[in-house]
């Protein structure tokens, strides 16, 4: 059978060398296996290269002998005389081990994350994260907290507890202002952006994160402005719900006066033309009184006609004065009652002082507002027109419903009234 010394000189050089590349393998590789605690697969490793070991230093001393004419030892002679097929399956089962254990390493670096991988990850985090031990050096770093560090302090982020300590302090360089300090300082930068530090103890070291707050700061903000702002409104409201009642009663009370003032016109305007008739034709208007009467002793409640135009109309013919009417008669009925109110202020006012004999009402209306206009043919005042109980109580109906009253004395009395349209009621 084949032994070394058969060989060529080349196939001896290529058997010890494969021996000595299966023994630097096995060296080579044996760390990351210790590293990954696959300790049988590490022994018999070692084993194999140790084996290949013997096997390429036993070859190369007798090449070495062979070249320079050396007595070579007997066990040598003896392990180069032992077949190759015996020698040769040990350095092919070596490779193979040595080719699976790389296999293994490399499918294992594929599945774990390295330092570098960690390190890489923590770079790309839009946060800031710092670990350190209890004196302060720093094990982890990663680039937006180094930064933060030059941004704030000006300098390297060497020693972490002291980082720390100045940040809850507030002490800062040019580049920054703190807006907070103690257990949760934050820092707001010279390009505005806001970051908020937290620093928690773990194990046996320190975690110390920095995260960007700036949108959350301005929601804050905001938050804030529109706190006072609802508290400003809601002292209003209570303030408005203090004197809401009184308004109510106010209110009642001046449209009860209004109505009376109303119904005593009518009355009034109905006793002066039963009183110049001098045909007999018209009734005493007993009626009319008693219920005023009642009224005014509040035995009895007002209570406003469905058809208020249609009660005018009667009052206005009763005191022998015509209508002449241009227009058409709003649809809101508090838009309708305020008008027909004004007509019958104008109707007795122009009966009492200007002895009028036609009330002219002319109604026009565009997309946001209508108007009502009131004029008589009676005489022309002498003097500037003072507002009484009647008008003032129109103008605070008129300015109720968001409207505008305007009285002119000269040359003629008119009165103008102007509310914003209201859907029918």
């Amino acid at each position: 059978m084949i032994n070394y010394y058969d060989l060529s000189f080349y196939g001896k050089i290529t058997l010890t060398s494969l021996a000595f590349i299966v023994l630097c393998a096995a060296i080579t590789l044996t760390p990351y296996l210790f590293h990954q605690k696959k300790k049988m697969l590490t022994f018999i490793i070692l084993f194999f290269g140790a084996l290949n070991g013997v096997i390429a230093i036993l070859y190369a001393t007798l090449a070495q002998s062979l070249h320079y004419s050396l007595e070579l030892p007997k066990e040598i002679d003896w392990f180069c005389k032992v077949p190759i097929i015996a020698t040769l399956p040990i350095i092919v089962v070596s490779l193979g081990l040595i080719i699976f254990a790389f296999f293994l390493e490399y499918r294992s670096r594929k599945r774990v994350l390295s330092r570098g991988a960690i390190k890489e990850s923590l770079d790309k985090l839009p946060t800031g994260l710092c670990f350190y031990n209890d004196n302060g050096r720093v094990i982890l770093l990663n680039t937006v907290m180094s930064e933060l560090s030059h941004k704030i302090f000006g300098e390297d982020l060497q020693n972490a507890s002291l980082f720390w300590e100045k940040l809850q302090k507030g002490e800062s360089s040019l580049d920054s202002i703190n807006i907070k300090t103690g257990e949760d300082p934050s820092v707001i930068l010279k390009d505005g952006k806001v970051w908020s530090f937290s620093n928690t103890k773990l194990k046996n070291m320190y975690q110390l994160v920095a995260i960007d707050v700036t949108e959350l700061s301005k929601i804050n903000e905001e938050l804030i402005l529109r706190n006072e702002e609802l508290t400003e409104m809601n002292a209003r409201l209570r303030k408005y719900g203090e004197s809401v009642d009184e308004l109510t009663r106010t209110r009642e009370r001046i449209e009860t006066k209004a109505n009376i003032h109303r119904e005593l016109g009518q009355a009034l305007l109905i006793t002066k033309r039963y009183l110049l008739d001098e045909t007999d034709k018209i009734e005493p208007p007993f009626e009319i009184w008693k219920k005023n009467v009642a009224v005014l002793k509040s035995e009895a409640e007002y209570k406003g006609e469905h058809n208020p135009y249609d009660l005018f109309l009667q009052a206005a013919k009763s005191a022998g004065v015509k209508i002449q009417l241009e227009g058409l008669l709003p649809e809101s009925k508090e838009t309708l009652v305020l008008f027909v109110t004004a007509a019958v202020e104008c109707l007795v006012n122009g009966v009492r002082h200007a002895n009028a004999t036609t009330l002219f009402i002319e109604i026009t209306e565009d997309e946001r507002q209508i108007t009502a206009r009131y004029t008589n043919d009676g005489t022309l005042p002498t003097e500037e027109i003072i507002e009484g109980g009647g008008l003032s109580s129109l103008r605070y109906s008129t300015e109720r419903l968001g409207g505008e009253m305007q009285v002119i004395s000269c040359p003629r009395y008119e009165l103008t009234i102007t509310v914003p349209k209201r859907s029918e009621n």
